[in-house]
């Protein structure tokens, strides 16, 4: 075939061997009285589709949280107990009202504590719960 045929999708051969398709989605062009036109036109490049929020999330929690944690009933049913008892303390020590921020911080620092309890070696937990502990100390700095 001639320089003018239409490349294989992938790649194509010439006298140096194989060329990536990144090198063929440029077309070659010729001037003829100052206008170019195409000799050699590549095939487009094929975009992946991106995953969606729904699908990346689906891989997330049955593949690597599935593995680490198992089925989500019982860590949520753990995080729901630790939960409860931070707010039966809360009516126990007389706080009323609202929530607060700091409250807030404070029971994901139980959400991690939950965690741990299923996998007490998972270090993104203990920084995570490093992480709330700090986010306490700012919230009640100001």
């Amino acid at each position: 075939m001639g320089e003018d045929h239409l490349p294989e999708v992938g790649c194509c051969r010439s006298g140096s061997g194989v060329k990536p398709l990144s090198d063929l989605t440029k077309p070659k062009s010729e001037e003829i009285y100052g206008i170019g036109y195409v000799t050699s036109v590549a095939a487009p490049k094929i975009a992946a589709r991106k995953k969606s929020i729904l699908e990346e999330a689906e891989e997330i929690i049955n593949g690597d949280r599935a593995k680490a944690y198992g089925h989500p009933t019982p860590n949520h049913r753990a995080i729901a107990s630790l939960w409860q008892a931070y707010l039966n303390n809360r009516e126990t020590l007389g706080i009323e009202g609202d929530l607060t921020p700091e409250d807030a911080a404070l029971m994901m620092v139980l959400l991690k504590v939950a965690r741990l309890q299923f996998l007490p070696d998972h270090r993104d937990s203990l920084v995570d719960i490093a992480g709330y502990v700090g986010c306490v100390e700012r919230i009640v700095e100001g």
